[in-house]
């Protein structure tokens, strides 16, 4: 399903995907580098969304 979504254009699919690999990218390395991996193809397409699903990550993991 990651494969097919990052060839995918379909901004709902794309964020679908995206929030479902938040739960994951702050507990497993995985996770991290697929949500690390969407992002940097979804910010060519919607650099404002894909910016806000770094920061509701900074929010959620981040220690600092």
């Amino acid at each position: 399903m990651i494969q097919s979504t990052i060839k995918s254009q379909n901004n709902n699919q794309i964020e679908l995907m995206l929030d479902r690999l938040l739960d994951y990218a702050g507990v497993d390395e995985k996770g991290l580098s697929l949500f690390k991996n969407l992002c940097r193809y979804y910010y060519r397409l919607n650099p404002t969304v894909t910016t806000q699903y770094i920061y509701f990550y900074r929010d959620l993991y981040d220690s600092e």
